[in-house]
């Protein structure tokens, strides 16, 4: 199916006119901004229950926002966190007793409207603690120029040079869903939830299972994005899904072929083994449909190198992938599913990016070994014999 580029171009122009790469200023668009904010709330001992009150958290101009949370020490007693908008209207009450895990460490909040946060926090009494915002994101265009303030939590792509793992970079692409089914590229701004993928040949595409919906049908509709990065001297292209050539419910994982061929030169590998417990990490992905972002910061890390998987298909019972993944503390965000995570040198793909838990603040993988054992991928031949008879593989 031929795709025309120019019409593609147009579309991408619309589509990535608001996602500005310069820091300073930014043109807000409906994909997000992250930045990286140091507001600490201290939460003085007391033998009473104690209510704080955190300064507002102020980002002019946007439509909504959402705050990372770190409580130190992680044990701190506290009740409840209480986010209020700038017309002191409460929006979200966080439990603790409702969080999954004992001690959560970090956490998202949900996207509040407007431009303003304010954070109050409940305590029983006890010893004195710390709650921290130290990142944001915020939705939304603002209709005029904004002055960014702070460093972005997610590296611009270029950060990684071009040796190394900065290499990679030219193998990951950004796939949306498309809904029209005629030959050219309708309109990006009404295309699905996008994901990522990265090439491990020149035309076969590794990505999670859930960003196809798990339907094979669903081939036809995926476009993959090429050169999305802050290099404009690199192409952009676009290719589009011919044929699934594996798809696991159960270790959420798809291959996808795509038309024309890829970039010449060496590829990533998949990782034969399990990884280690604090292995440092790079993952390279597009989140929230925005041009590459690297993260690799020092709690990018494995934080249980061995864990269950979570079910996303109803075909999957709840042990589909027991034991199949492992769980990470870099930052990733919706489109980031199907993201290489690779080893510190860039040379080995650990894993691809599954799920995350907002409220436990880790990031669940597929492990690498276990996709390379599902496709049956024989990197010398560049060739595929998926065993699908495995029950974790189907």
């Amino acid at each position: 199916m031929k795709i025309n580029l120019n019409v593609f171009y147009f579309a991408f122009v619309l589509f990535f006119s608001h996602a500005s790469i310069a820091w300073e200023l930014d043109r807000s668009g409906p994909y997000g901004k992250i930045f990286e904010l140091d507001q600490e709330l201290v939460v003085a001992e007391s033998d009473v229950m104690r209510f704080t009150r955190s300064n507002a958290v102020m980002l002019a101009g946007f439509e909504a926002l959402s705050l990372k949370i770190v409580i130190q020490p992680a044990t701190a007693d506290w009740t409840s966190l209480f986010l209020y908008d700038k017309d002191g209207v409460l929006k979200e009450q966080i439990l603790r007793k409702a969080m999954n895990s004992e001690n959560p460490e970090s956490f998202w909040t949900d996207f509040i409207e407007g431009d303003t946060v304010s954070l109050h926090v409940h305590a029983r009494g006890g010893a004195a603690f710390s709650v921290r915002i130290i990142s944001a994101v915020a939705e939304g265009v603002a209709g005029h120029e904004n002055v960014v303030v702070g460093t972005p939590v997610f590296e611009p792509s270029d950060a990684l040079g071009r040796a190394g793992p900065g290499h990679m970079v030219q193998f990951v692409a950004n796939l949306l869903l498309d809904p029209n089914k005629e030959d050219e590229i309708g309109s990006p701004l009404t295309w699905s939830q996008p994901c990522t993928g990265i090439l491990i040949t020149p035309n076969l595409l590794l990505t999670a299972g859930h960003c196809l919906k798990f339907s094979r049908e669903n081939c036809s509709r995926t476009i993959a994005f090429f050169g999305l990065g802050h290099d404009p001297h690199v192409p952009i292209t676009a290719r589009r899904c011919t044929e699934v050539v594996y798809l696991g419910h159960a270790l959420d994982t798809a291959v996808l072929r795509l038309d024309g061929n890829g970039p010449q030169g060496r590829y990533p590998r998949l990782g034969r083994f399990a990884p280690r417990y604090r292995q440092k990490l790079i993952i390279i992905q597009h989140p929230r449909g925005n041009m590459v972002r690297i993260s690799r910061d020092d709690h990018c890390r494995v934080s249980t190198a061995i864990a269950d998987l979570i079910p996303q298909s109803n075909k999957v019972g709840l042990a589909g992938g027991k034991g199949a993944g492992f769980r990470h503390e870099c930052d990733t965000l919706e489109g980031s599913s199907g993201s290489p995570i690779l080893s510190a040198d860039g040379s080995n793909i650990i894993g691809i990016q599954h799920a995350g838990h907002r409220f436990e603040g880790y990031n669940v993988a597929i492990r690498a070994d276990y996709i390379s054992h599902c496709i049956g991928f024989d990197a010398r031949r560049r060739t595929l014999n998926p065993r699908q008879r495995d029950p974790i593989c189907r």
